[in-house]
């Protein structure tokens, strides 16, 4: 066992607190070394398994957006999805709730490919969801444009989720939704680390943390991708927090990250952000760890 890491020795397995339904009911801490704030545990849906911060971003989203959805943009919501990422399954939940049409995007593959080999994307096609497979390269930019053209041969039909979520339709409901999950945090607590995506989450950290633990830390950890600090200062108005960035994992790799058994820790963002805060940050009640949602839960 590492000296200054999480002891991960085999337990039994912890209690499982309830699932969490309402999106503002908070979701709880729960201690095995450091504290682990549970947003994992927010599932709203018992048909399909999804969980955590961004299921809730996304429902606010369209929530708040649904009359101008369906007035200025034919009921159609649009989405890029990575075929690794729960982004596709989660938006077309989200928008197919509300009666939505949804169309997914990825690229460099065909949908016979992401269908056979990729969970999340089978599933959201099974709810109701449609998938374009058109783009020829997986980058943000090239599925942007993807989208862009349906648009243009469907009369500008179809709201556009872009990556990680659209601050500026509603940003004090989607940053607001995660900075209200502060609040309990454990008064020991006096650094929170985060795994960073697009950095939506983290930013809403922060920005709970202004509010409900100013004396704390948070700690940004950024698992892939481009440099998301330019993007956190500009939703948080330049607020403080550390920054870190792991360089040599792909984002597709999975890594296994099990806190204690019946506990494990999603392998495309928490589990590399563990591994990181394992080897540089105390195994004791002054720290807590967000874990953001699990893709793993849908097979």
């Amino acid at each position: 066992m590492k000296k200054t890491g999480i002891d991960t020795r085999p337990r039994s397995r912890p209690r499982v607190p309830r699932r969490v339904v309402e999106d503002d009911e908070l979701t709880p801490f729960q201690r095995f070394g450091c504290w682990y704030k549970r947003d994992d545990l927010f599932q709203p849906y018992a048909d399909v398994p999804l969980s955590g911060g961004k299921v809730r971003q996304a429902r606010a989203l369209l929530r708040r957006n649904a009359s101008r959805i369906r007035e200025d943009f034919g009921g159609v919501v649009l989405t890029a999805t990575g075929v690794h990422s729960p982004q596709g399954l989660i938006i077309a939940r989200a928008a197919l709730e509300l009666g939505f049409r949804v169309v997914l995007f990825v690229g460099a593959t065909t949908r016979e490919g992401a269908l056979s080999r990729h969970a999340m994307l089978r599933r959201a096609v099974e709810l109701g969801a449609e998938l374009d497979a058109s783009a020829k390269l997986a980058y943000e930019t090239t599925l942007a444009h993807a989208a862009a053209r349906w648009r243009e041969e469907n009369d500008g039909a179809g709201y556009i989720v872009r990556f990680g979520i659209n601050l500026e339709d509603d940003p004090d409901a989607i940053l607001g939704s995660t900075a209200a999950q502060v609040e309990n945090v454990p008064e020991s607590v006096e650094r929170i680390v985060v795994a960073v995506g697009a950095g939506v989450t983290a930013a809403g950290v922060i920005l709970g943390a202004r509010q409900f633990a100013p004396n704390a830390t948070i700690v940004a950890v950024q698992v892939a991708g481009y440099d998301r600090r330019d993007a956190i200062d500009r939703m948080t108005d330049g607020a403080s927090y550390e920054w870190h960035s792991i360089e040599g994992i792909p984002y597709a790799r999975h890594v296994r990250a099990v806190v204690v058994p019946g506990f494990d820790l999603d392998p495309i963002y928490e589990a590399k952000a563990w591994d990181w805060m394992r080897e540089n940050e105390r195994a004791d009640e002054s720290v807590a760890f967000w874990v953001v949602g699990d893709s793993r839960l849908v097979r």
